[in-house]
């Protein structure tokens, strides 16, 4: 069966009418099958009056559930979990019991406010659509891009997908078969795309999108300069020449890769304080030049970069929003790291441009890795 979504970064209300003065909540939290592993004890045990007038008791769980959701690198990581509400007068009179599955998405100050007994959550492409119901994701040469489906649908077997190439050629649809059906892990399902995928179209439930692969070569930014004195290479080390590719959690909750193509600078930043000593030698009465009467004692070090998109789809402007809107973000920087690397974005604001009044619309964000550079850790 499908199951109603919550995201855990904007308030979730379960409201109850009753006659009775007490209300009481239980709340279920687990993750993986939705039957094998759900717990027998409630994780919580919430209790309210009702008021007075309107005869309502409302609680709001959306930062318990938020505590159970762990965000990692990995593509595959639990970012979802089992949420089951049960509702009962004091006097377990009567129960009311929904099964939610959650993500840390968000909701905008535009939308409904979410509580118990709204509508079901159809399978979807976890991305902004465009004015056509469409997607769009951005992907470099010698690169991956990723993508994930909500697949909440009866058994999670009744969408498809055909891959188109960019040689003109599709490959056959493919009807999705879960690893583990009824798993909260497996009804968020990550798609891959290499550089020969063009774009993706989907099946979910009978309604048919497609999803772009919009393609940015970076190997022009890798030609060796040819000059009087022989080939130089542009590059010392060839993957200067790979873009910052940024993975983050996005407004519903899923992981998204944004790739920027353009110009990327890195600095080394240092905090520091400065104290003097004495460094004569009582004994000789002399003092060693080489040693430092003035000391430096770096108290931080950050590394950081600057990172430019190509020119870009105006529809992008969405994804970027959610970029510096998300709480959870790694860059792929192939010259300092073969492993993802978390960073924060450091920009607090980003301009919302358009062909319109911008005409070529690129964007230049700085990030910086969330660890000191030197190692402090013990």
């Amino acid at each position: 069966m499908a199951y109603r979504q919550i995201n855990v970064r904007s308030p979730f209300y379960v409201e109850k009418t009753s006659s009775e003065p007490i209300i009481q909540l239980n709340v279920r939290i687990w993750q993986y099958q939705l039957v094998a592993n759900r717990p027998t004890e409630a994780t919580y045990v919430l209790e309210k009056e009702t008021d007075k007038v309107s005869n309502k008791a409302v609680f709001e769980i959306s930062e318990l559930v938020k505590d159970y959701i762990a965000q990692g690198d990995s593509l595959y990581a639990f970012n979802t979990v089992w949420v089951e509400t049960e509702v009962v007068d004091f006097t377990l009179s009567a129960v009311t019991t929904e099964t939610y599955l959650a993500t840390e998405g968000y909701t905008t100050h535009t939308e409904a406010v979410q509580k118990n007994g709204d509508t079901f959550t159809d399978s979807f492409v976890m991305l902004p659509e465009d004015m056509y119901g469409n997607y769009r994701v951005t992907g470099a040469t010698g690169e991956f891009s990723m993508v994930q489906v909500m697949t909440n649908a009866t058994n999670y077997t009744d969408w498809n997908f055909t891959i188109n190439r960019t040689n003109g050629s599709s490959d056959a649809s493919v009807a999705y078969t879960p690893v583990l059906v009824g798993s909260s892990v497996s009804i968020i399902q990550t798609l891959l795309l290499d550089d020969t995928i063009a774009s993706v179209d989907f099946d979910l439930n009978g309604d048919t999108s497609t999803l772009h692969h919009d393609l940015f070569d970076c190997n022009k930014y890798n030609t060796p300069l040819v000059t009087s004195f022989g080939t130089i290479p542009t590059y010392y080390n060839a993957d200067l020449s790979r873009p910052v590719i940024l993975s983050y959690v996005n407004k519903f909750g899923a992981k998204n890769t944004f790739a920027f193509t353009l110009k990327h600078t890195e600095e080394i930043m240092t905090t520091s304080e400065s104290f003097k000593r004495n460094v004569v030698n009582y004994n000789s009465l002399s003092s060693a030049n080489v040693e430092h009467a003035s000391r430096k004692l770096i108290k931080a070090s950050k590394q950081s970069f600057t990172i430019n998109t190509d020119y870009i789809n105006e529809y992008y402007v969405k994804q970027l929003e959610e970029l510096i809107l998300s709480e959870y973000v790694w860059a792929s920087i192939p010259h300092v790291s073969s492993s993802l690397i978390p960073v924060t974005i450091t920009d607090k604001k980003i301009a919302k441009k358009n062909h319109l009044n911008d005409k070529l619309i690129q964007y230049t964000f700085s990030i910086e890795v969330a660890r000191d550079y030197i190692n402090t850790i013990r």
